[in-house]
């Protein structure tokens, strides 16, 4: 409920979907998590989803990519990233980085009247040592 003042530029606002609340991506070319962690190596989950088509994400920390899949339309699902405690460092101003190859506008290809940029729509973003 207090995701704001993690996020960066990129995401739309909190909705309610099928009983979860997510967001999605895609307002800008980018989106960006802004955290702090204990140092070490991580495994990162992302629970997500594309809209409309399949999506190419690429997935960085701090201007590293640490992996690429491709996001299935449904359902969300967890994609699992490694990320090296190199990466990590000590820690401080982490910047998660969720780079999408493309976006769709609902309203152009038939889903009622919704202007914004979707990409993918994230659930949860989880750090496990």
């Amino acid at each position: 409920p207090d995701d704001v003042r993690y996020i960066g530029w990129g995401w739309h606002y909190a909705e309610p979907v099928g009983g979860l609340t997510l967001r999605w991506a895609g307002e800008y070319p980018q989106t960006q998590l802004y955290l702090d962690l204990p140092p070490g190596g991580y495994n990162l989950t992302v629970s997500a989803q594309a809209f409309y088509e399949p999506r190419q994400l690429r997935v960085l920390v701090n201007d590293q990519l640490i992996g690429e899949t491709a996001v299935a339309v449904e359902p969300l699902q967890p994609y699992v990233f490694h990320v090296p405690a190199a990466v990590v460092g000590v820690g401080q101003r982490l910047k998660l980085t969720l780079d999408y190859d493309a976006t769709v506008v609902p309203a152009d290809v038939g889903f009622g009247g919704d202007q914004r940029g979707l990409a993918v729509a994230v659930d949860t973003v989880v750090f496990r040592r």
